[in-house]
């Protein structure tokens, strides 16, 4: 059951792309910030699964 959910939660996050090289870091901050952000507003059921001890990566 796990690495399905696994799986799943790698396929939402394929949606968020690297930055270009030689590009100012508060710009790819920002840009990072609000993709992030569209990707969780598009995936809501994410945000729970992240919060579980199995996923760790949101406070």
């Amino acid at each position: 059951m796990y690495l399905r959910i696994d799986a799943t939660i790698d396929v939402v996050f394929s949606e968020i792309t690297l930055p270009l090289a030689g590009v100012n870091w508060n710009t790819v901050m920002r840009d990072r910030a609000l993709l992030l952000r569209d990707v969780l507003a598009r995936h809501r059921w994410t945000i729970g699964l992240l919060k579980s001890p199995r996923h760790p990566i949101l406070p």
